[in-house]
């Protein structure tokens, strides 16, 4: 079976892999916009609160979670255009549930005016929102503050253990699949970059089993801070890279004297002036720029920003889905009626005819001496006849070699029998 489905349409199910990536790239745009609308309607209709999580505790709640799971999870399962800027996007999407389920620790004072009433001091009142409750006299308008504190834990400690338990199969599976990759040392088998990643991220996750039940008070009162910022950093490490990356694509498009696509020629530019802006946006919130508000500020710059970065790369890679894409697919077939293997070279949408070589190499399953021979392409394909040989199975590889346009590609393997007296 090969890669591209269908024969007579070999572009097919290269175009649903690209529309695939397509949709869940704009998915998330839509899914910042949702939070954003969601915010600013609040907003709109009480008071701007201290920062964006804080409004957690509002009726933006739902979507403030879904949001945030949903681009943690996109991020995750979203494939890198290499294995650095892929790992960089599954460590930040590993933290994002963390933000959304691990609310900020103070409650906003906004959510209950009936604290300013009591006989309560600033402090006390601070205390309070901080779901300390310790030394406070009981009063009803900390009833509802209580309340409030009570569904929080109460939805921390289920959440988070959900996460947690989730977290660990999704690593354990990685893991295995890898260690069969390796052992049979197939294409995709992970690197060393790969393997260096991935115990870091185990890492991480053992950090956060270990923090949650050790020292849940200090998980409760500092997880969702922390996640954010780790979030924030990788993605900013992921927009850096990306803005080196781009310009190695541009250069490269040059050099094979291609036309350089608009997005592919804006994006090093777009990249590195986003990563300058989210390092000046932390720079302002150390600097204490509009104190009440310069935690919302912080991020609504670094969502913003990377919104930026994330609609720039879609556009960049829209007809290519990952910038490595330049490799073309090879597909193999068995045509009994011809009697010949043939294989199908399928460019990324968008790109050039290829124009190179295959070559094929069949090796008998049981005995015997591999058949090798080299075919340049027609119209994309080009053809082993298999009429003739013994009866027998055959593991039958094709290589395309590439040409000025392109890198080499992946092989793709078929395995026929040829019964005597048939070919087929």
């Amino acid at each position: 079976m090969g890669i591209l489905g269908d024969a007579d349409k070999p572009l097919h199910d290269v175009d649903v892999l690209v529309k695939t990536t397509r949709y869940l790239r704009l998915g998330m745009v839509g899914l910042a916009l949702a939070l954003a609308a969601s915010v600013v309607l609040q907003w709109a209709e009480h008071d701007r609160l201290g920062s964006i999580s804080a409004f957690y505790y509002t009726p933006v709640r739902t979507i403030f979670v879904g949001a945030l799971i949903a681009i943690g999870i996109s991020l995750v399962c979203l494939k890198g255009n290499t294995s650095i800027e892929d790992w960089l996007l599954n460590c930040a999407g590993f933290f994002a549930p963390y933000i959304a389920l691990v609310p900020t620790p103070n409650l906003p004072k906004q959510s209950f005016p009936a604290l300013s009433k009591t006989a309560l001091s600033d402090d006390q009142i601070h205390q309070a929102l901080g779901c300390d409750f310790n030394k406070l006299s009981t009063s009803p308008a900390l009833a509802s503050v209580k309340a409030a504190c009570d569904d929080r834990n109460a939805s921390i400690h289920n959440n988070v253990t959900v996460i947690l338990v989730i977290s660990a199969i999704a690593l354990g599976c990685a893991g295995i699949l890898s260690m069969i990759s390796r052992a049979r040392k197939l294409v995709d088998a992970p690197s060393r970059l790969d393997m260096t990643f991935y115990v870091l991220l185990c890492a991480l996750y053992i950090w956060y089993v270990v923090w949650y039940n050790a020292f849940r008070g200090g998980f409760v009162a500092a997880a969702h801070p922390i996640s954010a910022v780790l979030f924030f950093t990788f993605v900013a490490l992921a927009v850096i890279y990306n803005a080196w990356k781009a310009h190695v694509d541009k250069e490269g498009f040059k050099k094979r004297g291609q036309k350089t696509p608009v997005f592919t020629n804006v994006a090093p530019t777009t990249y590195g002036v986003t990563a300058l802006l989210m390092a000046a946006s932390a720079l302002l919130l150390i600097k204490g720029v509009d104190p009440n508000h310069h935690v919302f500020n912080l991020e609504a710059a670094e969502i913003t920003l990377f919104s930026l970065f994330w609609v720039t790369q879609t556009a960049e890679l829209w007809n290519r889905g990952l910038r490595t894409a330049q490799v073309s697919m090879v597909r193999l077939t068995y045509n009994l009626q011809s009697k010949a293997v043939i294989a199908h070279v399928a460019p990324s949408p968008g790109g050039p005819l290829p124009t190179g070589r295959i070559t094929f190499v069949a090796k008998p399953a049981d005995s015997g001496d591999a058949i090798t021979m080299s075919q340049s392409l027609d119209d994309r394909r080009a053809e082993m006849s298999v009429s003739g040989w013994a009866a027998g199975t055959y593991v039958i590889d094709a290589q395309y070699n590439g040409d000025s346009n392109w890198l080499p590609s992946n092989s793709d393997t078929l395995t026929e029998t040829l019964i005597a007296g048939s070919s087929a």
